[in-house]
């Protein structure tokens, strides 16, 4: 398994992942699934990016499930500010 270094989010995160995935003879397309085991940014920081290049369905425990659909937004480390509102 391979770590991946870079602060989740930044531009060279998903660069990294792809060349960790490549170097193991996948490509991005070959992902179906990720699973993250908790919703700390430093395990799901890249994950939407991944994700949008890959296609590839995310899942996390369901108490888990919202921090990870506001990004982030209502973790209390950062403040824990609740979900961010949808704009229609």
């Amino acid at each position: 398994m391979a770590a991946l270094t870079q602060m989740p989010g930044s531009s060279s995160y998903h660069h990294s992942a792809g060349t960790y995935i490549k170097t193991l003879g996948f490509r991005f397309s070959d992902i179906k699934i990720l699973l993250a085991t908790h919703a700390h940014f430093d395990h799901v920081g890249g994950m939407a990016a991944i994700k949008k290049i890959a296609g590839a369905r995310l899942m996390i425990h369901e108490k888990d499930a919202a921090l990870l659909a506001d990004g982030g937004n209502s973790d209390y480390i950062f403040g824990g500010k609740g979900s961010i509102p949808k704009h229609s």
